[in-house]
């Protein structure tokens, strides 16, 4: 399996503070996934990181004018970014990978060692996101970003294995569907292939 190499870190007097530079390289399908919000999610990352530091530390040497002690505003900053704003974007994530593990045919073992946690622990986890329909955040993060096609039958985007193709009656699914015996377009016929037509200059 493939993994993503570490970030980058620029340290000392090469850093924009003096501190650590920290840089998070996308690809170009990942940054057209995440358009415009890309630098906003980086900036609440970075509340994560400097929350961290001003709770270890007891004070904030950002600003320019030194350390300054810990103030309410400065912790209505974290909490706001982090608990309105962050974390249930990460939790919308984390439920829709749950979900996608589960379609794609993870197994409950799979995902317990992914979570690190027993068996029926990650079976109860996964019940409770199966069993009600996908949350704000949850749709947020399979669906926001820029505007893409998806298939009628399943609401995913094209995969690199499984491309949308249109059927005669106009639907716009994966080619899987239609070779599938328990989908209800099982048989379709299809009229377009998305994965055969080349970018033309």
């Amino acid at each position: 399996m493939n993994q993503t190499p570490n970030p980058s870190f620029r340290s000392g007097p090469d850093a924009i503070r003096g501190g650590l530079d920290i840089t998070i390289s996308l690809t170009p399908g990942e940054a057209e996934a995440l358009g415009m919000e890309a630098a906003t999610l980086a900036d609440w990352f970075d509340t994560a990181l400097w929350a961290l530091a001003l709770l270890r530390n007891g004070y904030s040497d950002r600003g320019g004018q030194g350390a300054q002690d810990v103030t309410p505003d400065a912790l209505y900053t974290v909490i706001n970014d982090l608990d309105h704003r962050l974390l249930p974007r990460l939790q919308g994530v984390r439920d829709a990978a749950v979900r996608r593990h589960q379609e794609l045919g993870g197994s409950i073992g799979h995902l317990s060692l992914a979570m690190d946690v027993p068996k029926s622990t990650a079976q109860s986890r996964r019940n409770v996101v199966m069993g009600k329909a996908p949350a704000s955040w949850e749709r947020w993060a399979t669906e926001g970003g820029p505007e893409r096609s998806r298939c009628a039958a399943c609401g995913h985007p094209a995969r690199p294995t499984d491309a949308l193709v249109v059927t005669d009656e106009g639907f716009q699914i994966h080619r899987s569907h239609t070779e599938d015996p328990a989908s209800g377009f099982h048989g379709a016929t299809v009229v377009h292939d998305f994965s055969t037509e080349t970018d033309q200059d």
